[in-house]
């Protein structure tokens, strides 16, 4: 029976006198890949920072399964104690755009530190978690070797592979095929429902369409720092209801 793994509900966010995020809603359950899309600057990008607390909501309130990550007062958020972002935090991966993977580690210890210095593994242990991850991705065999003598596809595994050894609820992926040719999008999508499938829910900020296609079981489109349509993969892309979404698909799949 799926669950919900995260909730968002009137989500806000203002920087000085812009308004950037406001009355965002969505939630994502355990097995599902919902994908925002939409223009540049509309606020994909700091919902995705909001959503990770890397950036903090102004106003709504979000949680992380049980935990109840802010709540709302007067119409702001106000966050839990330390202790529950912090294990908000745990259970939300993020892999990057550039996948921000320590260029002077190998591949092995760039999955093996953090799992020692966040959630305090033996050195035994969170080789055998990186082993796991890394044989599933395919990249065990590569597993001494540095980012730089990867290819941008193989550092997107292994940036993966390091998000899934933290055992995260949800994960999150920031322009994932930007650096990839259309055959490696594919098997980027295909890789994405397989986690799902395995349980864990995935949201995607992409531009491209195909893409979102190919790996979404749901897709959000987002105007003006809020989202002006969600629905199906097959609603959205053959059937959309807004105008701003029949604009930008128009563009876009031009």
């Amino acid at each position: 029976m799926p669950k919900e793994v995260v909730i968002v509900r009137k989500g806000k966010k203002i920087f000085g006198d812009n308004v950037v995020l406001h009355d965002v809603d969505f939630a994502v359950d355990d097995d599902e890949v919902m994908t925002i899309i939409g223009p540049s600057g509309v606020g994909k990008s700091t919902l995705l920072r909001c959503m990770t607390m890397l950036e903090f909501f102004d106003g709504g309130t979000l949680e992380y399964e049980e935990l109840k990550v802010c709540t709302e007062k007067d119409g702001k958020s106000v966050y839990a104690k330390p202790d529950v972002l912090n294990e908000a935090r745990r259970r939300c991966g993020l892999v990057f755009q550039n996948f921000n993977l320590f260029p002077h580690y190998t591949v092995m210890q760039n999955i093996v530190r953090p799992l020692k210095t966040v959630l305090k593994k033996s050195e035994e242990e969170a080789r055998e978690i990186a082993k796991k991850h890394l044989e599933e991705l395919d990249m065990l065999g590569r597993a001494d070797m540095v980012p730089c003598d990867l290819s941008g596809g193989q550092q997107q595994r292994v940036a993966i592979a390091r998000a899934l050894a933290m055992n995260p609820a949800v994960l999150y992926f920031d322009e994932p095929t930007s650096a990839l040719d259309p055959r490696l999008s594919r098997e980027v999508a295909m890789l994405i429902r397989d986690i799902a499938k395995s349980g864990i829910g995935i949201v995607i900020v992409t531009h491209d369409m195909k893409f979102a296609r190919d790996a979404s079981d749901y897709v959000a489109i987002m105007h003006g720092g809020t989202f002006v349509e969600k629905g199906t993969v097959q609603q959205i892309f053959e059937n959309p209801q807004s105008q701003i979404t029949k604009e930008f698909l128009s563009t876009d799949l031009l």
